[in-house]
């Protein structure tokens, strides 16, 4: 790990207080999205074979967006780009005999994977995944009972069909590239994905 750290240091360096379109030859005509950037960064990575075969790398361009490459994505110039949401709900309580609801605070992490689009540098609009997903997701469940969303008036209101829910929801909303995972998190020690 050590050797690691020492070998990223001096890839990354190169990028450091740099502005990218100025002053790195890989952005003079490629725009410096976080997909784009991640891209360089592999190449650069997959020229050092001393720290092994590279699988994965995810680049964050704040604490909740962060694009990821794999080797098979890489190789088919695709990535995948995922935005963290947030929103509170309450579930009715868990006991029967108890009237009343319980607070959550959710974190509902949304996937988009696709093709890197060689003028815009991205997977998809990411300003038009947020909207989608504040108006059919975050507008819908915050400050509500999920207990009361008609959605649930069949099936039971688990955290896996609440996952389910979502993506049926966005499948077909995403404006561009393909809805690859969501991932529901209700605690630090509980989460559910779901993906087809």
């Amino acid at each position: 790990l050590f050797d690691l750290k020492v070998i990223l240091q001096q890839v990354l360096e190169e990028f450091d207080h740099k502005h990218l379109n100025l002053d790195l030859p890989y952005f003079t005509t490629t725009i410096p999205t976080t997909e784009n950037i991640a891209t360089v960064l592999w190449s650069k990575l997959s020229e050092r074979p001393d720290i092994g075969r590279l699988d994965r790398i995810r680049l964050y361009e704040e604490d909740d967006l962060w694009a990821d490459l794999t080797a098979e994505t890489h190789a088919r110039r695709r990535a995948s780009l995922t935005r963290r949401y947030h929103f509170q709900a309450s579930l009715p309580a868990a006991d029967a005999r108890v009237q009343g609801q319980t607070g959550h605070n959710y974190a509902l992490e949304v996937t988009v994977e696709g093709e890197i689009h060689p003028e815009t540098g991205m997977v998809t609009d990411i300003g038009a995944v947020d909207r989608v997903v504040q108006e059919l997701i975050v507008r819908r469940f915050t400050d509500r009972n999920l207990g009361q969303d008609p959605a649930f008036a069949s099936r039971p209101l688990t955290g896996e069909t609440f996952a389910r829910l979502i993506w049926s929801l966005l499948v077909k909303a995403i404006p561009t590239g393909r809805l690859h995972r969501v991932r529901l998190v209700e605690s630090d020690e509980l989460s559910y994905e779901y993906a087809e």
